[in-house]
């Protein structure tokens, strides 16, 4: 079978943690999630990802920081700024999407 597209989410606020990786299983891909960018660290070494989900606003590192280290590694990855106070400006090659967002936008900044 084939490998599902693995994404990486990174959320301090568990229970949307939780939920984006429920959302992210149900688009048919696989998703681990951390809720710090310190904690993401180890993953995105070991691990493969096609896709990077991330708020902006982490404890610690920030999520753009992340993405920014994240895509210097890794430059197929598909980055998404996760923020809650709308659109996130950036140089980086990335959607954002804002919070709180629903299944469809969330398939749409993954899929589109």
């Amino acid at each position: 079978e084939a490998l599902r597209p693995a994404v990486l989410v990174v959320e301090d606020q568990l229970q949307l943690l939780a939920l984006t990786c429920e959302m992210v299983q149900e688009l048919g891909m696989a998703a681990v999630g951390f809720p710090s960018a310190e904690a993401a660290m180890p993953a995105l070494r070991e691990e493969r990802f096609e896709y990077l989900l991330v708020d902006v606003n982490l404890p610690g590192m920030s999520g753009t920081e992340f993405a920014r280290l994240a895509l210097q590694d890794h430059p197929q990855l598909r980055v998404v700024l996760l923020s809650g106070d709308g659109a996130v400006e950036t140089s980086l090659p990335a959607r954002s999407l804002g919070k709180p967002y629903t299944f469809e936008q969330l398939e749409a900044a993954l899929k589109g």
